[in-house]
Parts: structure tokens; sequence; C-alpha cells
């Protein structure tokens, strides 16, 4: 084996070892805000952790073009429509299992709404009986 042989499967072999994250998957998904992530932010509300961990989620931006319409994010909560981002002022951190952000046309799909906008969807905690 040449040296320059051995060293790409030393390297390969260290760039395995170190992305290697012991069998479990990833804990980071730039679409969900995890209970962990929830629990390492205090906040009065929602909208403060979302606004500090994925701010791009909350902002608009305008419609195509000649279209005066917005992509303003909806929040629904548990599969029911919640309203637009500010609702999410008047929700507790505590009270929340995931936040998962969808793009305007998985929206559509998952929701089956007329018009085309993001999503906030919102899974609650469940409590044991």
């Amino acid at each position: 084996m040449t040296f320059r042989t051995m060293a790409g499967v030393f390297l390969l072999a260290l760039t395995t070892a170190c992305a290697s994250t012991g069998g479990r998957a990833s804990t980071y998904d730039r679409n969900l805000i995890s209970r962990a992530e929830l629990e390492a932010r205090p906040a009065s509300n929602l909208y403060d952790i979302v606004s500090n961990l994925r701010p791009t989620w909350l902002r608009s931006s305008a419609g195509a073009i000649g279209r005066a319409a917005t992509t303003a994010p909806l929040v629904y909560v548990d599969g029911r429509p919640a309203g637009g981002a500010d609702a999410l002022r008047s929700i507790s951190p505590q009270s929340i299992e995931l936040v998962r952000y969808l793009s305007a046309s998985e929206a559509q799909g998952k929701f089956s709404m007329n018009e085309a906008r993001p999503v906030l969807e919102l899974i609650t905690r469940r409590t044991s009986p």
C-alpha cells in the first residue's frame, strides 16, 4: 500500500468514527423544535422560543409576483387551526412536546388548505392517566 492510500484509509476511518452517533439518529432537524430544545430555552411563551431558535419560521415573504398575498405562517395545534404566528404568544412552552415547520406545499397536502401558507404544527404533551 502506498502512503497516499494508507493516509486516505486513515482519514476515512477517522471521519467515520467522528461522525458516529453511537447508533442513534442525530437529534437536530432544522424543521423541528424538540422537547429537549424547548426545555433548554426557558421562556414565558412559545413565540419567544421560536423567534430565538428558528427566526426564519416567523418571517413573512411576499406572494408570487403581482400578488399581494403573504406567506406568514399559520399555527395548528394537534391538527386544529389556532391562528397566525401571534397565537404562539399565548401558548406555554411547557405544554408542547414538538414544534414542526411545514412548507406551504407540505401544509396544503396535510391540512387540505385552500391557500399556500407554511404551518407551525404544534404537538401537545400527553399526560399519563
